[in-house]
């Protein structure tokens, strides 16, 4: 498995191209990590599945509709689903959708 790492070291300034440049390698999923990184990367791609962690409300910032039905290339973490009180055999179908086999991980953090 190849992954791709960007790694902002909190300069918001670059999270943007950061996100462009992941997409550009086409990883089959990219991990973001925190709120801004999650939001650049779905600005960027509506094809490349997205898993976030680190996102306190995704739901209240706009990054998806719901944690049950995130919509889209979006995919609430499995993190995230537990702050909400979503039960563990739902957990655990999605996070069967997202551990397919991957040839190339992209992993944006800031």
């Amino acid at each position: 498995m190849r992954i791709d790492v960007v790694w902002g070291a909190g300069d918001a300034d670059h999270v943007s191209a950061d996100a462009a440049e992941l997409v550009r390698k086409s990883p089959d999923v990219i991990l973001a990590n925190g709120p801004v990184p999650t939001i650049e990367i779905a600005k960027a791609t509506h094809a490349i599945p997205i898993v976030f962690a680190q996102v306190p409300d995704p739901v209240d910032l706009g990054i998806v509709t719901s944690i049950a039905r995130p919509g889209g290339n979006i995919k609430a973490s499995p993190i995230s689903s537990w702050r909400s009180g979503e039960n563990g055999s739902r957990r655990s179908r999605r996070s069967r959708l997202v551990l397919r086999p991957i040839r190339q991980l992209g992993v944006h953090g800031r």
